[in-house]
């Protein structure tokens, strides 16, 4: 079997075709931790790994530090392709970096070629590796020395029916006086993952000179590019403090397609809106599957629409309604939706619209994560509800089709156009979204259309917890002002 992580349905169709008969032996997952969950629950069963760009970034891990931990610890068992010109430098035993899906899917058929018709004991996963048996690992903690001198934490896994102290040993990973901890079942995967990336913070691009980045940024910031962009970011925090509210104002963020950072521009939105304005501002998740709007905020509450729900009754002023909001450093509140899909399934639009109610009466801004699509019933609300709306897309040609029928079932619905931002994310050159074409079809109609670009630093930056407004990179602060700019010039 081979196991392709993608959540882009254009590439996944491509990479199923290009692979012949080998394409039905494909499963599809649309992040990396759903990838290990399967490799772990089918040990000696995978033949393949293919890793590409398109992957669903709210739960997911960065997929160069991924494929580094996997491929020294744990993946000897099956080939790992990864798709990207970013990765075309990637290394290592059973490791292919490609740049194209075809040329994935040419090495998945050359597997399928290869594989032997029986299995035997010396290769029992049949791709010419000894499999390991992931369901019955131990994950133990080990400290390693740093290159600073100081301990840092690591996690080995230990193959079954291995003690894991002659493991250590042998791996000359660790000495007597060293101490070994189970890890309890309670630690989850995601933790775990998260551990490794913490290990591995220098490989993921943090910059060398990280530890002084206030003169690092002081340098930056003589370079005539960078005086034009602190220039132009000083005008748009002008423009985004100018209007004065005088009711509460509500924006939907929304996409008919899934994958493309909604719920990551809601954060960034509001987290700018409340930095530069200072105003009160909550997001709130109305996603009815999975909601990750509030996994961005490190330490966040365990309160929910669901339990806010339950204490109605118990709300007379801000305070009693803070202690189901979790806030983060600009001043942004978010409001998280039940992790339960079940417990979300019982909640209505006319519950949401009673939540609604109360947010509006002590916040200056609400921001609705909607989830993918426009038909679900509490969308719908958001779109009523709303005083503006943000349409999030990919920068991919075959989302300018998807974009035109979305603005046109939003006409459909008497949204006015001219309150509708498009904003494209994970923008980075060469793209083939024809973006002058929607500029010039689009641009008069629409509030604006704004890009945002590709930023592993924010990305990774949100990904352990640690975003802020400031430090943010010059330039995709500055394309985010933008459209916070152009929210607020309809602020009334």
């Amino acid at each position: 079997m081979h196991v392709l992580v993608s959540n882009h349905e254009a590439e996944i169709a491509a990479f199923r075709r290009a692979a012949g008969r080998a394409g039905g032996q494909i499963e599809v997952v649309d992040n990396n931790l759903a990838a290990l969950s399967l490799i772990g629950s089918r040990p000696g069963a995978i033949e393949s790994l293919v890793l590409t760009e398109h992957q669903d970034e709210g739960i997911n891990v960065e997929t160069r530090t991924f494929v580094r931990n996997l491929a020294a610890r744990v993946l000897d068992a099956c080939e790992i392709v990864v798709v990207g010109p970013l990765f075309v430098d990637l290394e290592g035993p059973s490791l292919h970096a490609v740049e194209t899906i075809d040329e994935a899917a040419a090495l998945v058929r050359e597997m399928a070629v290869l594989q032997p018709v029986g299995v035997d004991e010396a290769h029992p996963n049949g791709n010419g590796h000894s499999a390991i048996d992931l369901s019955e690992t131990v994950a133990v903690w080990q400290p390693e020395p740093s290159p600073s001198g100081a301990t840092e934490t690591d996690v080995v896994v230990v193959p079954g029916g291995e003690s894991e102290a002659n493991f250590v040993a042998s791996a000359g990973q660790a000495s007597d006086a060293q101490a070994v901890e189970m890890i309890t079942p309670a630690r989850s995967l995601a933790d775990d993952i998260r551990d490794w990336t913490e290990r591995n913070e220098e490989e993921r691009g943090r910059d060398p000179a990280s530890g002084h980045p206030g003169l690092l940024r002081s340098l930056q910031d003589l370079l005539p590019t960078n005086r034009r962009l602190k220039a132009e970011e000083a005008q748009l925090d002008k423009a985004i403090r100018a209007p004065r509210l005088t009711r509460c104002h509500s924006v939907a963020v929304i996409s008919p397609k899934g994958g493309v950072g909604k719920s990551f521009l809601t954060y960034l939105i509001g987290n700018f809106l409340a930095d530069v304005r200072g105003d009160k501002v909550v997001a709130i998740d109305t996603n009815p599957d999975f909601g990750t709007l509030a996994d961005n905020v490190r330490g966040r509450e365990e309160q929910t629409v669901s339990s806010l729900l339950a204490s109605l009754g118990e709300i007379h002023h801000y305070s009693d309604l803070r202690r189901f909001t979790s806030k983060v450093e600009s001043r942004l509140e978010v409001l998280a939706a039940p992790a339960d899909p079940d417990v979300m399934a019982t909640i209505t639009a006319d519950d949401y619209r009673v939540v609604n109610k109360q947010l509006q009466h002590y916040y200056d801004t609400v921001i609705f994560d909607c989830g993918t699509g426009f038909r679900d019933d509490i969308t719908r609300f958001a779109l009523q509800e709303c005083d503006q709306v943000v349409l999030v897309s990919a920068p991919l040609f075959i989302t300018t089709g998807i974009v035109i029928r979305a603005l046109g079932y939003l006409d459909q619905l008497s949204i006015p156009l001219d309150r509708v931002t498009l904003a494209i994310n994970q923008v980075r050159r060469e793209q083939p979204l024809d973006l002058n074409y929607m500029r010039s079809r689009f641009g008069s109609r629409l509030n604006g259309i704004v890009e945002v670009p590709f930023d592993m630093e924010l990305y990774r930056d949100m990904d352990r917890g640690e975003f802020s407004v400031d430090g943010t990179q010059l330039p995709t602060r500055v394309s985010l002002k933008q459209l916070a700019s152009s929210l607020a010039k309809h602020f009334v």
